[in-house]
C-alpha cells in the first residue's frame, strides 16, 4: 500500500476495519497467525 502520510495510512486502516465486508474476509484470520510483525517504511527523496 502506498499513501501520502502515516496519518492517511491510519485513517485508511481504521475505515477498513469498520467495513462489514472486510470484517467477514478477516474472520478467523488471526487463528492462523503464530507470530509476526508489521513494518512501515517512509521513503524520502
Amino acid at each position: 500500500m502506498e499513501v501520502r502520510s502515516l496519518e492517511e495510512y491510519a485513517e485508511t486502516s481504521r475505515k477498513s476495519m469498520e467495513m462489514p465486508e472486510f470484517q467477514d474476509a478477516m474472520k478467523g484470520y488471526h487463528v492462523l497467525i503464530d507470530h509476526g510483525r508489521r513494518e512501515t517504511y517512509m521513503l524520502e527523496q
